[in-house]
């Protein structure tokens, strides 16, 4: 996997020259006292403290320089850390790290980051080290696009080759989370899988002790709230350890009602604040989730493949001038597929498409609504037995 990040260097003065003695240019480019003491080094052999030398001048130089003095002056130091042995190459690269974020000229340091990333050796502490400097410092400087262009889709591969797992693995997908400001499939996703990473067992317990899970939390709910595509609701299960008013807000969407969505929004407008979200889209997404309820009992044959509007009216809590501008949008999400009736006041189900929902069929959908569900089949049994 590369990294990569754009930036138009100008003005770069150095010099090429033989490979073995690069370090020792970059140091006279940097000055006369720092050139001195790396000759001297160079001269016995110590290539770690050469570059620890180097390290210890690359933020000034770099702030100083021209745009491509200072990223080539980063990557001879970044190329000269990459060939030393493991113990001392992982532990001047954290400090690399830290001084090239340091560094005045934002594009020129994050460029300095990803080509050093893509020097270190694979598997390396060194390159993971790079990586999350990376996140830091992009989400930082608002400078994400490539970034998060380049590391699409490849969580599962970074996951690998570094074992991450546990709290290492958290720390990397809340970095990653970071740059995706705004709601977005890839960082629901990250967030998601952060949670889920506590699995089911024992160490979901600890959910409560860690530093991130509620922001987390929030931040999941906010992005499900506002975002009408999603609906997956796999870390609800965490969301009952951690408690609180996302818990509870995201319980009342699986299991509960319009009425008690409205309720809970008046009651809890500071909370929404703070998730950015609004009461109409708290309600929208119960109003999708009782329609998703509906399609899916009509699709078991329980409803004659059908959906009265007189059920959409009362599961969704809408007036019949909104049932099917709500169907529509149904429709448009790929929640159900039909067509509608006007005459006879019906929705025939021809698909509801169970992508919709992630990984779980409408079975588990079922599970997942509870109650909801009970009160809908309630519903359409009283419009059949009022209908005869």
């Amino acid at each position: 996997m590369t990294v990569e990040s754009s930036s138009n260097s100008v003005g770069s003065t150095m010099v090429e020259v033989a490979e073995e003695d690069l370090c020792v240019v970059l140091a006279r480019a940097i000055g006369s006292k720092v050139e001195k003491q790396c000759s001297d080094l160079a001269g016995q052999g110590k290539d770690a403290e050469v570059c620890d030398a180097l390290v210890g001048a690359i933020k000034d130089f770099m702030s100083k320089s021209a745009e491509g003095d200072a990223g080539n002056g980063a990557s001879i130091l970044a190329h000269a850390i990459a060939k030393l042995p493991q113990a001392k190459r992982d532990a001047l690269a954290s400090k690399f790290v830290t001084e090239v974020s340091s560094a005045a000229n934002e594009d020129v340091a994050l460029s300095a980051l990803c080509r050093a990333y893509n020097t270190f050796p694979p598997h390396s502490k060194a390159r993971l080290a790079t990586l999350m400097s990376i996140l830091e410092f992009a989400a930082k400087s608002g400078k994400t696009a490539n970034v998060a262009s380049a590391l699409k889709g490849k969580t599962e591969l970074i996951k690998t080759e570094h074992g991450l797992s546990g709290g290492s693995y958290r720390d990397f997908l809340f970095a990653l989370s970071g740059l995706h400001p705004g709601p977005c499939e890839e960082s629901f996703e990250a967030l998601n899988a952060y949670l889920a990473s506590f699995g089911t067992g024992s160490e979901l317990n600890q959910i409560s002790k860690d530093k991130n899970a509620t922001k987390v939390a929030n931040r999941l709910v906010s992005e499900l709230m506002r975002t009408p595509q999603h609906f997956k609701c796999d870390f609800v299960v965490a969301l009952k350890v951690l408690g609180g008013k996302a818990h509870e807000c995201v319980k009342i969407l699986v299991d509960g009602s319009v009425k008690d969505m409205k309720k809970f929004c008046k009651a809890s407008s500071a909370f929404l604040k703070e998730l950015g979200t609004t009461e109409a889209q708290c309600v929208g997404k119960v109003r999708l989730l009782a329609l998703a309820a509906i399609g899916a009992e009509a699709q078991k044959g329980r409803g004659g493949d059908e959906i009265s509007y007189a059920s959409v009216t009362e599961a969704l809590d809408v007036s019949a001038e909104e049932v099917e501008p709500w169907l529509v949008r149904g429709i448009g999400l790929g929640i159900l597929e039909g067509r509608m009736d006007q005459l006879h006041q019906v929705f025939k189900v021809q698909k509801t498409a169970h992508k919709t929902f992630g990984d779980d069929e409408w079975a588990t959908l079922r599970d997942r609504l509870g109650s909801m569900h009970a009160n809908i089949a309630g519903v359409q049994e009283k419009i059949r037995v009022t209908s005869k």
